[in-house]
């Protein structure tokens, strides 16, 4: 890994290296400090101290025990069952060889109680919504509590960091409960993140506090209700500790609540599991999981390899089969966040979904004036690597690194070559397609010398976003306007006194500040729109609605998340709960939300938590 060889020469040049804070490779100690021993409640709730083995325990409370409340919810552990385990029980920070988890329990913590939870990710999983009044319920969404039927563990993987070969990464806060199936047959995952350290826990406490889970859980949610590829979130629980954090790494540390967010997802597997095992040339591993990946996360038909034998045709036709997928899948995730404006803020390959989720969501934050530069991440200042315009450019690069590791199990360089390629030019298509439909084109009815015509008029609008420091969500959100009832489409110059409007109304500029340029740049940009969008078939009712679907009205601004979490921290909930409604319904408008619809207040600019994050947490 480190020396780059095998490179894939159809990859995209690596952006600017970022100078700040870039994760050096981890080191590990031989002194195996094991971490304090933890508790568990009987079926009776009184307390019983257990040895501190980071391996199965003696859990007396089945899932059997609660019928009321797990009647649909059927566990499966594939993942712990069909790949292998670290044979070492004890829970210290270590490098893991030739395993992909290690097994592990989460710390117990003083005081928890549930802050929020999903009802739709509780109805997908089949619990009863009971069960989240009961007692019950914090305690086994803290770790607290575990389940007969669970096998917790961490996951073994490195990644690349800020461009840079990080080595050894792994779950160093995340631990996986469980596997099980909900009514619907789908198998999903149940992480607590934040329950502690583990084996990858390098220097760190394993821990996390409120202010990062809230942003995790309601992001987790907000996404999947715009309709974009994500990991999901069943609840967000207090654990009545409180843990040290430096939020902008200056020196001043400070006392923090801890939460817990039980994340879940098919799997959590991503291009990282893949990288650790090719860097240290570990075929066996490598291979069984990308058997594990390609039978149960895509639907092969494989028999596990016992031992690193030669990849035969069909076994290297399902893996290009799954790459190809992967490749499609995560190339339309990040397509839909530049629908959105969302800006992911750390897109190291640890943090890229195997599945082409959303997932981590760290430093993240959403477009506001357009600025393609723009990123959260104070980490990313200086080189801006995973700025909002350049994530297309990291998607690829990422593959990229995940295509080489199958270069150990058997694919030429010319295979590997043709997949990057066909990622590069899947991710520009689907580019083209979505931001001429967000101004109600539909692109398939294009020829080519329309697309032309058509792309060059959205390049123009860019331009002139840029100049106009255009809000990215109210702009499109309000755009739609033009057309709303209307089965012709007016000319340029009856739509211009609505159009300045928006425009007026989705600027971060004074309107004295629009110059006598920039206003005829517009109006000429509004002419050529309206001369390509007249020459469609769709009456205007008609793009009005094709708009509405692909243009969010409400987005999960970072200063409304601040806000609730500054309430939150002293136990008001309010504003968490507003938001929670508001991110069910995104795409609609509606008189209780409008109170969201809104450009970011101007002391939110340079406050911390709005305009820029760490990756504190």
């Amino acid at each position: 890994m480190t020396e780059k060889k095998g490179s894939i020469v159809g990859a995209s040049p690596e952006p600017a290296d970022s100078a700040l804070l870039v994760e050096e490779k981890c080191s590990f100690t031989d002194s195996k400090l094991r971490f304090p021993l933890s508790s568990r409640l009987d079926s009776t709730g009184s307390e019983q101290s257990l040895g501190i083995s980071s391996g199965p325990s003696d859990k007396s409370i089945s899932v059997f025990d609660y019928p009321q409340y797990f009647r649909d919810f059927k566990f499966s552990n594939h993942f712990s069952e069909h790949l292998a385990a670290d044979p070492e029980p004890m829970n210290f920070r270590r490098e893991v060889k030739d395993a992909c988890f290690s097994r592990v329990r989460p710390v117990d913590v003083a005081n928890p109680s549930i802050v929020s939870w999903s009802h739709s990710m509780g109805r997908e999983l089949g619990i009863d919504p009971s069960f989240f009044d009961g007692n019950l319920a914090p305690q086994i969404l803290s770790g607290n509590v575990l389940l007969k039927e669970m096998d917790p563990f961490a996951m073994c993987y490195g990644g690349h960091q800020f461009g840079h070969w990080a080595g050894q990464l792994g779950d160093g806060r995340a631990i996986n409960l469980c596997e099980a199936k909900g009514p619907s047959g789908q198998r999903w995952m149940l992480q607590l993140k934040g329950a502690g350290p583990t084996p990858y826990s390098r220097g760190a406490d394993g821990l996390a506090v409120l202010r990062s889970s809230i942003r995790e859980y309601l992001c987790s949610e907000a996404m999947f209700h715009l309709g974009i590829s994500t990991t999901r979130a069943l609840s967000l629980t207090l654990t009545g500790d409180e843990v040290i954090r430096d939020k902008l790494y200056d020196g001043r540390r400070e006392l923090e609540p801890g939460a817990i967010v039980c994340r879940v997802a098919e799997s959590f597997v991503r291009f990282g599991n893949f990288e650790i095992f090719a860097s240290r040339n570990d075929k066996k591993t490598l291979q069984s999981l990308a058997d594990y990946c390609a039978v149960h996360l895509y639907g092969h038909k494989l028999e596990f390899a016992a031992s690193a034998t030669s990849i035969d045709g069909q076994r290297k036709e399902a893996y290009k089969d799954m790459l190809r997928q992967i490749s499609s899948r995560t190339s339309s995730t990040i397509v839909d966040w530049m629908r959105v404006g969302f800006v992911h803020g750390v897109m190291n390959t640890d943090n890229m979904s195997i599945l082409g989720q959303t997932i981590d969501y760290g430093p993240f934050g959403w477009l506001e004036d357009y600025d393609s530069e723009w990123t959260p991440n104070t980490t990313d200042f200086q080189g801006r690597r995973y700025a909002y315009g350049r994530q297309g450019q990291i998607g690829h690069w990422n593959f990229c690194r995940l295509l080489e590791t199958f270069g150990l199990l058997g694919f030429e360089q010319r295979e590997l070559e043709d997949l990057a390629s066909e990622f590069a030019n899947q991710y520009s298509d689907k580019f083209k397609a979505m931001m001429l439909s967000k101004l109600g084109i539909d692109s398939s009815k294009l020829n080519s010398e329309t697309m032309k015509a058509s792309w060059y008029m959205v390049e123009s609008l860019i331009e002139f976003m840029r100049k106009a420091k255009l809000d990215w969500t109210m702009f499109f959100s309000q755009l739609p306007l033009l057309f709303e009832g209307k089965p012709n489409i007016d000319d340029a110059n009856s739509l211009w006194p609505g159009f300045h409007k928006i425009l007026v109304d989705s600027s971060y500029l004074v309107p004295d500040e629009f110059s006598p340029e920039l206003i005829d740049a517009v109006r000429k940009w509004l002419g050529s729109y309206i001369d390509i969008i007249s020459h469609g078939t769709r009456s205007g009712i008609d793009i009005c609605l094709a708009m509405r679907k692909v243009n969010p009205r409400y987005v999960l601004r970072n200063y409304l998340t601040q806000e609730a979490i500054e309430d939150a921290e002293k136990g008001d909930y309010a504003k968490l709960r507003r938001l929670e409604n508001m991110i069910q319904s995104p795409y609609t408008a509606s008189s209780e939300l409008e109170g969201f619809f809104k450009k970011r207040p101007d002391w939110a600019l340079n406050k911390f938590g709005c305009s820029m994050l760490s990756c504190s947490s």
